[in-house]
């Protein structure tokens, strides 16, 4: 029920294309005034606590590709790293996202922000 109420919101309300979006694990999500910090750009954030960047991958046909940003900021990995994944991983992880983004929306562009240590 919650799926389909969620379609059904995106497709009675679709949301605003040619944006910045911002996807990742909880620090994408925590960062609640990215608008007020780039206020020249449109920013919407769509991270989510405790995510891995597989779910990215798994759910980016709901977080990002009916946006249709103009970029997407991706700012994940730690969680990944702190469950004892490899970076090798992290990284084919980043690859299976950026293709799947670019197979929908091949001109827009895609930015990965740095890993810090937590």
């Amino acid at each position: 029920m919650l799926q389909w109420h969620a379609q059904s919101l995106v497709a009675a309300l679709p949301p605003a294309q040619g944006a910045v979006l911002l996807v990742g694990g909880s620090n994408a999500r925590r960062w609640t005034d990215v608008g007020e910090s780039f206020p020249q750009h449109r920013v919407i954030n769509r991270g989510f606590g405790g995510s891995e960047l597989p779910d990215s991958v798994f759910y980016a046909d709901r977080i990002v590709i009916p946006y249709a940003p103009r970029l997407v900021v991706v700012y994940a990995g730690e969680n990944d790293l702190q469950l004892g994944k490899s970076a090798e991983s992290v990284l084919a992880a980043f690859q299976a996202f950026h293709a799947k983004v670019h197979a929908a929306l091949p001109k827009t562009k895609i930015i990965f922000l740095a890993i810090k240590e937590s």
